[in-house]
């Protein structure tokens, strides 16, 4: 009897591995926890999961971001990203955003940060806090520390936070006035 479940556990993740459930796509967005976009234009609406969402978003040229529930299975694609569009708090909602430095069918790939607007990750500054003048200032003090994997700026503060952490590593949330920016190095 154990031996059988065992055979068919292994037998369902070679099916899921061979025919794709979606999983390998959610490497591909950075994920922001309890919030969603406002005014985004949407291009659908599924009830999937968010590994099947994420799958979708991937294939369609014009998907840049898609929001789903955690309650019941259920995603929104959206043509915008934080570029175009702000977040907005929505609890049990998690916005997940097409990396521009992962390449895919219809980008590059080449552009070497990505940026979440109203995104931070929480009490992550362990490369230090200074002030400074904008974001741009901030993003190349990033740039400029070998260790330094990510940076955020408050527009209401001018705080600027550096961290070896990043996406990956922390999960990311709403905070309405930071700017959150993930370098590849």
């Amino acid at each position: 009897m154990l031996q059988r479940n065992y055979l068919q556990i292994i037998f369902l993740f070679y099916i899921s591995l061979t025919f794709g459930n979606g999983l390998e796509y959610l490497k591909y967005f950075i994920k922001v926890q309890h919030c969603d976009l406002k005014d985004g234009k949407t291009l659908m609406r599924l009830d999937v999961d968010n590994s099947s969402c994420s799958k979708r978003c991937f294939e369609i040229s014009t998907c840049k971001s898609f929001v789903s529930r955690a309650i019941n299975p259920s995603c929104i694609l959206y043509e915008d990203d934080t570029s175009e569009k702000t977040l907005i708090k929505a609890n049990n909602t998690y916005f997940y955003q097409l990396r521009r430095t992962v390449p895919t069918k219809y980008r590059d790939g080449k552009c070497p940060v990505d940026f979440v607007y109203n995104g931070y990750l929480p009490s992550n500054n362990d490369l230090g806090i200074t002030y400074t003048q904008n974001y741009t200032q901030c993003f190349k003090k990033c740039e400029a520390e070998p260790k330094c994997q990510s940076s955020e700026y408050s527009l209401d503060t001018t705080e600027c936070r550096t961290s070896a952490a990043n996406h990956t590593t922390m999960n990311l949330k709403f905070w309405g006035s930071e700017l959150y920016a993930d370098i590849d190095k």
